[in-house]
């Protein structure tokens, strides 16, 4: 399996956008894309997972008792803006016209997630998870206690108290 960085330069060259794009859409510095895809630098994984997300990829980390093991996961994450963006015109308006203003929607969309999540008890989004035959074992509750958080310092008058 290649790792992380070379995974992140094939998304880049197959994504057909430019390092400008790429950079405008993700934060990440036009520069330091450069450098990692020529090969001449490695990236934060701060910075890898905001490429990832951007570039509609997420990266997995999986521990076992021998040893860590990263992967990148090829399928699209749902609420990465610029697949909400493919759906949302896919979708389309009641009245046939283009959505125009898709940052709002995407925020409102986010927002609603986050309080799903902080509302939604752990036992409920693991069984959720399990009856949807996803893989793997979500961590519900650190799910369910970032979202209360984000909740209590961005929507105070919204979070829930338990």
């Amino acid at each position: 399996m290649a790792g992380i960085a070379e995974q992140l330069v094939k998304a880049i060259e197959d994504s057909g956008q430019t390092r400008y794009a790429i950079s405008k859409g993700s934060g990440i510095n036009q520069s330091m894309l450069s450098r990692l895809v020529n090969g001449e630098r490695a990236m934060s994984f701060d910075a890898a997972e905001r490429l990832a997300d951007y570039l509609g990829l997420r990266i997995q980390v999986e521990s076992s008792s021998k040893r860590r093991k990263r992967t990148m996961a090829r399928s699209k994450n749902f609420a990465a803006q610029e697949t909400f963006n493919h759906y949302l015109d896919a979708v389309g308006r009641a009245d046939g016209k283009a959505y125009e203003d898709k940052a709002t929607i995407y925020g409102d969309f986010s927002r609603l997630a986050v309080a799903f999540l902080a509302h939604t008890p752990p036992a409920d989004l693991k069984k959720l998870y399990t009856d949807l035959r996803w893989k793997g074992a979500p961590n519900a509750r650190a799910m369910h206690e970032a979202a209360k958080a984000w909740m209590a310092e961005h929507r105070p008058e919204d979070s829930i108290d338990e």
